[in-house]
């Protein structure tokens, strides 16, 4: 008898104990309203437009200045300098392997093209990237290879016949080899990768002279 009043006691204790429990989860952040979720959109929507509204005005800057690509090139080093807009700057480099590009391109515009280039293989890390970059630079030293070379030999031993312009072309060439040094050395770790940006890499080193402090 006992025991059932004791038992019936646990039960009582049992039921009141799950009146008083509550299965509904505690306190939680609630979830964004309506009004929050559009003014984050906004807020989205008017970076994507800033960025997109200074990249377009990039690009009109340097198609304008396509006709005096001094200009172009002064004002993407400027960007560069002051990290500005990355994908502009890539895009200009990448557009300088098409053929319409490099017909305007000559050997004093090369050292400008060559810190931009510079400037993208040390600065950005994306595999498409560094490929345009040394991409560019193969076809700027396919291009004016032979020129750097002739300009180099005549400041070593004498150019056939008198040249007044020697002097200036000499010194294009220089910086310009001075910038093929720099890039060559840039390059130089990626060239032990086993993928396509490191058989990208091996094809500029050996078509690059080595420089001369290696």
């Amino acid at each position: 008898m006992e025991q059932m009043q004791r038992a019936r006691q646990e039960d009582s204790h049992a039921a009141e104990m799950l009146q008083d429990f509550d299965p509904s989860p505690g306190p939680t952040k609630s979830a964004p309203t309506e009004i929050e979720h559009i003014e984050q959109l906004f807020k989205v929507h008017g970076t994507l437009s800033l960025r997109m509204e200074r990249r377009i005005t990039h690009l009109k800057i340097g198609r304008s200045d396509a006709s005096n690509l001094k200009s172009a090139l002064s004002h993407l080093t400027r960007m560069a300098q002051d990290n500005t807009d990355a994908g502009a700057v890539l895009d200009f480099i990448n557009a300088m392997q098409h053929q319409r590009m490099k017909e305007r391109c000559y050997i004093e515009h090369l050292p400008s093209i060559l810190e931009l280039v510079i400037h993208v293989i040390s600065t950005q890390k994306t595999e498409r990237a560094l490929t345009v970059a040394m991409k560019t630079a193969r076809s700027m030293n396919t291009k004016f290879r032979s020129k750097l070379e002739e300009a180099l030999r005549a400041a070593q031993y004498g150019g056939i016949g008198v040249d007044l312009n020697l002097d200036g072309r000499v010194e294009r060439a220089r910086a310009a080899q001075r910038g093929f040094d720099d890039v060559f050395m840039l390059v130089g770790p990626y060239a032990t990768r086993s993928d396509g940006l490191g058989d990208e890499a091996k094809s500029l080193i050996s078509e690059l002279p080595r420089p001369a402090n290696l």
